[in-house]
């Protein structure tokens, strides 16, 4: 189900109109809609650019079949390349990231596209932070066309790979992967935000929310929150008692209170730009690894977050949903 994104949507088209030597690692809360915007840019590309060609690698995938996806038919490209038949687990995600160099080759030599648009999804989860780093490094050279052309007279790359226009995509859920990248100049990074409240409205229509207002105060427009709300009949103590559990935010609590930073987590639930502040520097880590909290950008494609103390959304930090903040402070309560 693909709603109100449209805004994310022409950002990736006019981002993908010509080649960029800097990717973009487009980062943000658990279930906002990453993966959805992902797969509708990969499915209309070739309403959007005549002859492209974009490429979907998800780094989730379990099995080779479902590693990489893309709006053509590139079958015997992969076949061609080897490698993934068979893999099964992490490592067909991995093949594919490390392979992903000679499959656009042979998508320029088979396909010659003028337009070529690479998405990999949580590419960190695949590989790890360290070398997902290095992947963005190779990113930063597939996506130069100086370099490729040099590469193309010396006869290290097909000529149509040279000709092209490449762009490439990473999106990522982990907070820790912002912190690796900002130490170089390999990538841009922006912020994807969750939904806006007139399209999750809409999602909630579609979904049949009988209390709109309350599923905005618990999800704060995050897609996957309103979908698993949905399938506990909208009971909200319920879906907190959940997150409680599956999150483990009772040892999350009792980790912060040894650490000695349990008054600094009670100012967050209220103000999470506390976060920011020296005496939150280390907490903001440890929740930022844990996906409870994100560092927001300047940078955002669609809809910036605004400032909302409901949410659980500050100027520089903010809670990845209200209902992890919810369960949190139910826990810093003693009701979890």
């Amino acid at each position: 189900m693909f709603i109100n994104r449209e805004a994310e949507l022409e950002w990736v088209r006019e981002y993908a109109r010509r080649s960029h030597a800097t990717p973009f690692v487009i980062y943000g809360p658990e279930g906002c809609g990453k993966t959805a915007l992902a797969l509708e840019a990969v499915r209309r590309f070739s309403s959007w650019y005549a002859g492209g060609i974009a490429l979907y690698i998800d780094g989730k995938a379990r099995r080779a079949a479902e590693a990489v996806k893309s709006n053509v038919n590139i079958g015997d490209v992969l076949a061609e390349v080897g490698g993934l038949t068979g893999s099964v687990g992490m490592s067909a995600a991995r093949l594919a990231v490390w392979l992903l160099g000679k499959i656009v080759e042979k998508i320029a030599e088979r396909f010659a596209p003028m337009n070529i648009l690479v998405v990999v999804d949580e590419l960190f989860s695949a590989v790890g932070v360290g070398e997902g780093a290095l992947a963005v490094k190779y990113a930063q050279e597939l996506g130069d066309r100086v370099l490729r052309s040099k590469k193309a007279e010396l006869g290290e790359i097909p000529k149509p790979l040279a000709e092209a226009s490449v762009s490439y995509l990473i999106f990522s859920s982990e907070g820790s992967s912002r912190r690796e990248l900002s130490r170089h100049n390999w990538a841009h990074v922006a912020l994807m935000w969750n939904m806006g409240e007139r399209g999750f409205q809409q999602l909630g229509e579609a979904l049949g929310a009988p209390d709109f207002s309350a599923a905005w105060r618990l999800c704060g427009g995050n897609p996957r929150c309103l979908f698993q709300l949905a399938e506990l009949d909208w009971d909200a103590e319920k879906f907190l008692t959940l997150i409680a559990s599956s999150r483990r935010i009772g040892w999350v609590v009792a980790e912060v209170a040894r650490r000695g930073f349990a008054d600094v987590l009670r100012e967050a639930v209220e103000n999470p730009d506390v976060l920011a502040e020296p005496r939150g520097l280390e907490l903001a880590r440890f929740l930022e690894n844990r996906n409870f909290v994100i560092e927001l950008s300047p940078i955002v494609i669609g809809q910036a977050p605004r400032p909302d103390d409901e949410l659980g959304v500050g100027r520089r930090y903010a809670w990845q949903t209200p209902a992890l903040r919810d369960a949190v402070k139910m826990a810093l309560e003693g009701r979890v």
